[in-house]
């Protein structure tokens, strides 16, 4: 197998690719349509938390089934899970790509982070993030779990 660099304008991407003998032309060229299938663009959202804050949350349309947030309410001693945001699709439209990206940030800028997951085999299903969020002089810890149940597109085996 060798790598090939595919430049369009300004971006470039590297495609893995097997070399085997085929006979047949037309499966070779169904073979590189489903190798150099792209992702679809994220999407951006905006949800509210339990005490009101507002996120904003950019996400990969066909990976990310809900993000769920969990936090210590004030005067209170228990911490308190929601669901701050579910994909309004309810399924995949198309494979989600090897890379996935999501991001999360408050829009007062208190907190904010980007992540990258790499699955290509389809095996992650969920993803924790712990982050600190300052509040005044104090600084808050705050739970994410970033789930990826969406069914695959329609015809495809899950």
């Amino acid at each position: 197998s060798f790598a090939v660099k595919i430049a369009v304008g300004p971006c470039s991407v590297y495609v893995r690719c097997d070399v085997r003998f085929q006979s047949d032309p037309r499966a070779w060229r169904r073979d590189w349509r489903e190798a150099t299938k792209m992702a679809r663009h994220n999407r951006e959202a905006r949800a509210v938390d339990q005490l009101g804050t507002l996120w904003s949350i950019s996400y990969q349309p066909d990976w990310l089934s809900r993000i769920k947030i969990s936090r210590q309410l004030p005067g209170d001693r228990r911490r308190s899970m929601v669901t701050l945001f579910r994909n309004p699709a309810r399924r995949a439209e198309a494979a989600p790509g090897r890379m996935v990206r999501t991001g999360v940030s408050a829009v007062d800028g208190s907190s904010d982070f980007r992540i990258s997951v790499e699955d290509p085999n389809d095996v992650v299903e969920a993803v924790i993030v712990v982050t600190r969020k300052k509040r005044g002089r104090q600084s808050e810890v705050i739970k994410f779990v970033l789930e990826s149940r969406l069914p695959p597109p329609r015809g495809q085996a899950p």
